[in-house]
């Protein structure tokens, strides 16, 4: 039998009302993470269930979606506010660990129950033309002297890298033992090329390494742009042979997923490689997982 998926990664957005620059530049300047389909200037809870609600998929964990610094605490109030679910979703929202008004912003953030975990985009590579930052931070001192605020405050970290930052990300789970990260989007994998499929796979055999750590299978069209339902499926069982069926939730990365690829092609992989799970498996993987990476802070 199918669960309902929980959905540990989703975005809306009103750029009408809070400002994405990525999201409106996007609409002139192709982004390398995108598909030929445009970005949704706004993209609604309602817009999410019309396009993922028919292959049993519900929101559950709305991941920051790169608003304007200024308006990261806007972004969480808008959410809360356009999901009136009382406290049915759980919050990653967005914070600059090297701001200087840190301490403030992260307790203005926990204000709100629904706030569970962080997420500051970390993805770096030596080729920038597959960065989203421009030089590494994951070691930098004053980067880490912010992060060590999460585990005081009790919150996780959504971890987005590229595969050759498994070691450093690697360090700082175990800098941090007390912190729960999940790694975004399965580790952004390179499906189509050996040599990129053999670092992914180290990649995440250096990260499972730590019981801290957990990850998040969606997300695989922002780093194929030919992608099949057997590599999805085959990408599913290499995240399921490391990280095992008690560390892996859903993301879908709406609507970004859908730029280049239809949900259809993502569930119809996803369930190809669960299918030779026990029923158990499943019910973790759909549902129980998604509550216990991203626990209600008490």
């Amino acid at each position: 039998m199918k669960p309902i998926l929980l959905d540990t990664h989703f975005h809306i957005w009103d750029t009408s009302r809070i400002s994405y620059p990525w999201v409106e530049a996007a609409q002139a300047t192709p982004q390398w993470f995108l598909g030929p389909n445009r970005l949704p200037l706004t993209y609604s809870l309602a817009d999410y269930t019309r396009e993922w609600g028919p292959f049993g998929v519900r929101p559950f964990v709305h991941v920051e979606a790169g608003a304007a610094p200024e308006s990261a605490t806007a972004e969480t109030d808008a959410v809360l506010l356009a999901a009136d679910v009382g406290g049915a979703l759980r919050l990653v929202v967005g914070v600059d660990l090297e701001r200087p008004n840190l301490v403030g912003e992260l307790e203005r953030q926990c204000e709100h129950a629904e706030v569970v975990g962080v997420r500051q985009i970390v993805t770096w590579d030596r080729d920038q033309s597959r960065s989203f930052i421009s030089e590494d931070v994951l070691s930098r001192p004053q980067w880490r002297d912010g992060f060590r605020l999460l585990e005081s405050l009790g919150l996780g970290f959504d971890l987005q890298i590229h595969p050759s930052q498994a070691h450093a990300a690697a360090y700082l789970a175990g800098s941090f033992p007390a912190v729960r990260f999940v790694l975004n989007h399965a580790g952004m994998p390179i499906l189509d090329s050996a040599p990129e499929l053999k670092l992914w796979k180290s990649s995440l055999s250096t990260l499972a390494a730590h019981e801290n750590v957990a990850i998040k299978i969606g997300g695989f069209s922002m780093t194929n742009v030919n992608l099949s339902t057997a590599q999805i499926e085959n990408a599913v069982l290499d995240t399921l042979d490391a990280f095992g069926s008690r560390r892996v939730v859903i993301g879908t990365n709406a609507p970004v997923e859908s730029t280049r690829k239809s949900p259809k092609l993502s569930m119809d992989g996803l369930w190809a490689a669960l299918g030779a799970l026990s029923q158990a498996e499943v019910n973790a993987i759909a549902q129980e997982n998604a509550h216990n990476w991203y626990p209600v802070r008490t």
